[in-house]
């Protein structure tokens, strides 16, 4: 599989796009109801935001454990309803509960303590044990945590299957444009970047990524989004945390410790207390 994250987010992004533009709306109407007014801003705001917090993600991963990539990435917990309560298009996704509240500050300090044994994240900044690798994944999370408070607007907005398709559209050309923008300032071409283009196998794991892991994740969570706030909706997608920590230890067999353990249980309890109704 291709190294640069540039090129591994344009692939995964353009195998996407290639099955939205058939799945959701018919391939005649795109131009008309998918790309243009409304629709159309949308499909670039989700798809510059999904586009940075990947190719963020995906370089962090480059320098970082897996386990640690996926500890940080809780921090959406604390940026989703902030950014909700400030730039909530209604009165409804501004309104942050008190179980909510109290779940994002303990995802928040299950975090930290998850984090609090050093050295697990590649060259030190100075600053405490943070590394590049850290700086990545929280700006990733901050993406993310981005496109969740739009997403929640959006749907209220533009009707399902148009905001669907022109999301992973979206991301499709603005990724594949910034990776021909690439190759051409470093004067580079796709075969040097990617020798091994023509390996099936290594196409099929990006398909599999691109198709399940990005895709049909995405469209789930938009349909989740439209009966509930981004701020509620957080803490519970928030569980992707453990089951990134879990595969990491069982397919990559990186090593998990206790304070990463103690962590993720408390990202757990954080999803439980967020799902009260007081």
């Amino acid at each position: 599989v291709p190294t640069d994250p540039l090129l591994i987010c344009a692939v995964r992004f353009a195998i996407m796009a290639a099955a939205a533009s058939f799945t959701f709306v018919p391939l005649r109407d795109v131009g008309s109801k998918v790309l243009s007014g409304r629709a159309g801003l949308a499909a670039f705001e989700l798809g510059a935001l999904g586009v940075a917090g990947t190719l963020l993600n995906t370089a962090s991963l480059a320098s970082t454990s897996a386990i640690r990539v996926a500890i940080l990435l809780s921090l959406v917990n604390v940026f989703t309803p902030l950014l909700a309560a400030l730039v909530g298009k209604t009165a409804e996704e501004r309104t942050v509960k008190v179980p909510s509240i109290i779940a994002c500050i303990m995802a928040l300090f299950s975090t930290l303590y998850a984090l609090s044994d050093k050295g697990a994240g590649g060259d030190s900044l100075g600053i405490d044990g943070l590394t590049l690798g850290d700086l990545e994944a929280m700006a990733a999370a901050f993406a993310y945590s981005s496109t969740k408070v739009r997403l929640g607007s959006l749907t209220k907005e533009i009707d399902a299957p148009s905001l669907n398709s022109g999301r992973f559209l979206g991301q499709g050309i603005i990724a594949c444009a910034v990776l021909a923008a690439h190759l051409l300032t470093t004067q580079t071409s796709l075969q040097s970047e990617w020798p091994h283009s023509n390996d099936l196998s290594q196409w099929a794991i990006l398909a599999f990524t691109a198709l399940i892991s990005g895709m049909l994740s995405s469209i789930l969570q938009a349909k989740g989004q439209q009966t509930v706030t981004p701020a509620v909706a957080q803490p519970i997608f928030s569980t992707v945390t453990v089951w990134s920590t879990v595969f990491s230890a069982l397919v990559l067999h990186e090593t998990i410790t206790p304070s990463e353990i103690v962590g993720g249980l408390g990202i757990v309890a954080a999803s439980l207390v967020n799902s009260l109704r007081i």
